[in-house]
C-alpha cells in the first residue's frame, strides 16, 4: 500500500498536460478571434487601434491625419512663430504601410517572433510610428530661409589702431547657434506620432576662437614695434622708416593655441622693399668673350646679381622691432641673395671653344642712316655672347628692351597700320644674319617666321627671319658638344656673325632657296587724299612688292649618317604702293600718317603685331 507522501508528490504531474493543452487552446482561440483584427494594446501614431479591423483603423488614422495636416506644426522662438505645413516638408503620409505594420504586429509567420511580440503586448502597449515620406532637402531649405537669421556668429577679440596711434583690444562677442539636429529630430518625432504641438527653439551660445585674454600679449608686442623709428641698412646705404609707416606693416594672426601674435604683413612689407629695390638690386651679367691669338679672353667680365631676400629680411625686421632697446631707434639689415652669373670668366678656357663652326652674312646696302645705326646697336648685343650646350637661344631675350633709352632710333617697321617708323627698325637684319649662321652651323631651328613681304635687304629671298617684341622670335638650340661663342663683323655694308665652338664632324648641305610659285603682282597703287600736303603734291608712303613663295632644304650629316633634315617654307604676300595726295595747304601741325589700306584678301593680310 503506497504511502500518502508519495501520492502528494506525483499529483502536479497529473495536471500538467491539461494545463499545457488548455493554454494552447486559449492561444488558438485568441489568434482565431484576432485573425482579422489588430491586437489589443497596439497603437499607431499614439492612436489606440486595438480590437479594430483594418477599415475601422483606417478611418481613425485618416481622421487624425486630416486634422494634423489642417493644424500643422509650429516652430516657435519667443514671440515669433513659423508654421510648418505639409508643402514645406514635401510630406506624404503612407496609411497603407502604417496599417500593415499595426495589423501584422503579433501575426508574424515566424512563431518565435509572434510569441515574443504577443508577450510584449501583455507587458505594455506598443506605439507604431506613422509611416511617411519627407523631402529632407526641402525641409532644410525651409529651415535655412526662415531661421538662419536667429543665429549670430561669434566675433573674436581683435586689435585695432586708435585715433591716438595706439593699439587697443576690441573684446570678443559670443554668438548664438541653433541645434539643427535636435530641431529636426523634434520635427520627425512629432510626425511619428502626429502631434501638432509647438516646437520651441533653444539657441546655444557659441564662443569665439580668440578672447580678450589671448590678445593682450600681441597688443603689447605691437606697441613695442611702433615705439621707435626703424633704421634699415644694406651695403652702406641707410633708410629711416617712421613709426607711422611701420604701423601699416603690422598684422595679427592667431596661432594653434587660439592666441593672437603680432606679425608683419608680407605683401605690405614687400611693397615697401620694392620701392628700395632700385638702390639695392642688380641683375647678374654673364661674362662676354672674344677670341684673341687663338685664346678666348673676357672683354666684359661677368657680374654677380643681387636680389632682396624677402623672407629673411622680414624676420630680421620683426626681431628688431620686437626687441626693446635704450637707443633712439631700432636697426635691421636688408638681407640680399647673391645671383651667380651663368658663366664665370675663370672658366673661359674650359668651354670647348676651338674653331669656327658656322657663319651667316647679309647685305644692308641702301639702308638709311637710322637703319644702319640700329643694326650696329642690335648686333653689338650679340657680340661675345656664349650659348651653353643644349641651351635654346632666344634673340628677343638677348636683345632686351628696344627703345630710345637703349640707344635705338626710329626706322621703318611693318605694322598692322602700315610700314611706319618705330624705334629699332632694322633689327631684322640682325635676326636674319643670326638665322643664316645657325643654319650653316647645322643647329636645330626651334622658332622662325619669314617676313610678310619681300624685303630687298634679305637676298637670297627665302632665307630671312623676322622678329618683333614679344613675338615672333627667332630661337635655335646649341646641340654641339661645347659652348658656342658669337662674334659679329661689320665690313662696309655687310653684317656677319661667326659661331665658334667645338667641331663634331657635322656637314651641312643647303638646297635652295627655290621659288615654289610664280611672282604675284600687287594691287594697283592706292591714293589717299590729305590736307597735310599742298594741292596736287604726292608723297609715297608704301612701296610695292611682288608676292612669291619659296623653300630651301637642309641636310646635316656626320660620318655620312643623317642627323638632321628640315625644310624652310616662306610665303611673301604682294604689297601695293600707297600715295598721299595733297588737297590744300598743310596745317601748322601735320596730321598723323594714314594707315596702310588693306589689299584684296587673296593678296595680302595685315600682320598681327609687327615686323621689321
Amino acid at each position: 500500500m503506497p504511502n500518502k507522501k508519495q501520492k502528494k508528490h506525483n499529483l502536479p504531474f497529473l495536471f500538467l498536460p491539461g494545463l499545457v493543452l488548455g493554454l494552447a487552446v486559449a492561444i488558438l482561440l485568441f489568434n482565431i478571434a484576432y485573425a482579422q483584427k489588430i491586437y489589443p494594446r497596439v497603437k499607431a501614431a499614439n492612436l489606440n487601434l486595438g480590437n479594430k479591423t483594418s477599415e475601422e483603423a483606417r478611418a481613425i488614422l485618416e481622421a487624425r491625419v486630416n486634422y494634423f495636416q489642417a493644424q500643422g506644426l509650429k516652430i516657435v522662438y519667443k514671440e515669433r512663430e513659423w508654421p510648418l505645413a505639409k508643402d514645406d516638408l514635401g510630406l506624404i503620409f503612407d496609411l497603407d504601410a502604417t496599417l500593415n505594420n499595426a495589423l501584422s504586429f503579433g501575426h508574424e509567420k515566424n512563431i518565435i517572433k509572434r510569441l515574443r511580440n504577443q508577450t510584449r503586448l501583455l507587458v505594455s502597449p506598443i506605439d507604431i510610428p506613422m509611416q511617411y515620406g519627407l523631402d529632407e532637402a526641402k525641409l532644410d531649405q525651409y529651415l535655412k530661409n526662415n531661421l538662419t537669421s536667429l543665429e549670430t556668429k561669434p566675433e573674436s577679440a581683435k586689435i585695432v589702431l586708435s585715433e591716438s596711434a595706439h593699439f587697443q583690444i576690441i573684446p570678443e562677442k559670443n554668438g548664438q547657434t541653433i541645434d539643427w539636429l535636435r530641431l529636426k529630430k523634434e520635427i520627425t518625432e512629432n510626425l511619428d506620432h502626429l502631434q501638432d504641438q509647438r516646437i520651441e527653439i533653444s539657441l546655444e551660445t557659441s564662443e569665439p576662437e580668440i578672447k580678450k585674454e589671448g590678445a593682450k600679449e600681441a597688443r603689447d608686442t605691437a606697441e613695442e614695434m611702433i615705439a621707435l623709428p626703424l633704421k634699415l641698412s644694406c651695403d652702406q646705404k641707410y633708410w629711416t622708416v617712421p613709426a607711422k609707416t611701420i604701423v601699416a606693416w603690422i598684422d595679427f594672426q592667431a596661432n594653434e593655441n587660439e592666441v593672437l601674435e603680432a606679425d608683419l604683413a608680407q605683401e605690405t612689407l614687400a611693397a615697401f622693399l620694392k620701392s628700395l629695390a632700385p638702390e639695392i638690386e642688380q641683375e647678374a651679367k654673364n661674362s662676354r668673350f672674344k677670341i684673341e691669338d687663338g685664346r678666348v679672353i673676357a672683354f666684359e667680365v661677368g657680374q654677380e646679381g643681387k636680389k632682396i631676400d624677402l623672407e629673411e629680411t622680414k624676420e630680421l625686421i620683426k626681431n628688431s622691432l620686437q626687441t626693446k632697446t635704450q637707443e633712439n631707434e631700432k636697426n635691421a639689415e636688408i638681407a640680399v641673395s647673391i645671383i651667380t652669373p651663368n658663366t664665370a670668366s675663370a672658366d673661359i678656357n674650359d668651354l670647348g671653344i676651338k674653331t669656327l663652326i658656322g657663319s651667316g652674312e647679309s647685305d644692308f646696302t641702301g639702308s638709311p642712316a637710322n637703319r644702319k645705326h640700329n643694326i650696329g646697336v642690335g648686333a653689338e648685343k650679340f657680340n661675345g655672347v656664349l650659348i651653353a650646350p643644349n641651351e635654346e637661344f632666344s634673340i628677343i631675350q638677348t636683345l632686351g628692351e628696344v627703345s630710345g633709352g637703349t640707344g635705338y632710333k626710329p626706322e621703318l617697321v611693318i605694322k598692322p597700320e602700315g610700314t611706319i617708323p618705330e624705334f629699332g627698325g632694322g633689327l631684322c637684319q640682325v635676326s636674319t644674319t643670326l638665322f643664316r649662321a645657325a643654319i650653316y652651323a647645322g643647329l636645330p631651328i626651334t622658332e622662325r617666321k619669314a617676313h610678310k613681304y619681300v624685303v630687298s635687304y634679305y637676298k637670297p629671298t627665302g632665307m630671312d627671319a623676322t622678329i618683333y617684341i614679344p613675338h615672333p622670335d627667332l630661337r635655335f638650340q646649341n646641340n654641339t658638344p661645347g659652348y658656342i661663342l658669337i662674334q659679329k663683323r661689320i665690313e662696309g655694308n655687310k653684317l656677319a656673325f661667326d659661331f665658334y665652338g667645338t667641331p663634331d664632324g657635322r656637314k651641312v648641305e643647303i638646297d635652295g632657296p627655290h621659288y615654289t610659285s610664280a611672282w604675284v603682282n600687287p594691287s594697283p597703287a592706292e591714293y589717299i587724299e590729305t590736307n597735310t600736303l599742298k594741292k596736287g603734291e604726292k608723297k609715297q608712303v608704301e612701296k610695292e612688292h611682288q608676292g612669291i613663295s619659296t623653300v630651301f632644304h637642309r641636310l646635316v650629316t656626320r660620318d655620312n649618317e643623317e642627323i638632321l633634315k628640315d625644310s624652310f617654307y616662306s610665303k611673301y604676300q604682294p604689297w601695293n604702293a600707297v600715295f598721299l595726295v595733297g588737297t590744300g595747304n598743310a596745317p601748322a601741325t601735320p596730321a598723323p600718317a594714314p594707315k596702310t589700306p588693306a589689299p584684296p584678301a587673296e593678296n595680302k593680310k595685315t600682320p598681327p603685331q609687327g615686323e621689321e
